[in-house]
């Protein structure tokens, strides 16, 4: 989580991103790390220009996209809409319902998200 927020470079771009972008960005922190994930120049510039859909376009255009396939997707989605029902995808549902590690990553994002980003460490 502090790695994605870092990506973001202040606490007013990342409290804009809105609850489902910011939880793309964690789990692409996650997945990706943040020294792979800073390489997203073009994608962290859109963000920074709120322009979702060429955010979106970016993450597809990538290496990562290839080697993680359905998530590039789902997450592109999400990031363009700010829905995050797009995270439920009946594909992924089906085959990742019972997994330890998603149910765990997902809430740690929600108890982040509603705890505020206080809980990282600012004053």
């Amino acid at each position: 989580i502090i790695e994605a927020r870092q990506f973001m470079i202040s606490p007013s771009m990342w409290e804009g991103l809105g609850d489902a972008r910011r939880e793309v960005l964690v789990n692409m922190a996650f997945n990706l790390g943040y020294r792979k994930l800073n390489k997203f120049v073009k994608f962290k510039q859109a963000l920074m220009e709120r322009n979702y859909d060429r955010a979106a376009d970016e993450m597809l255009d990538s290496k990562w996209s290839g080697q993680v396939k359905g998530r590039a997707q789902r997450l592109a989605k999400v990031m363009r809409t700010n829905n995050p029902a797009h995270f439920y995808d009946i594909g992924f549902v089906q085959q990742n319902t019972q997994t330890p590690r998603s149910v765990s990553l997902r809430s740690v994002v929600q108890r982040f998200i509603t705890a505020g980003t206080r809980s990282i460490g600012d004053p």
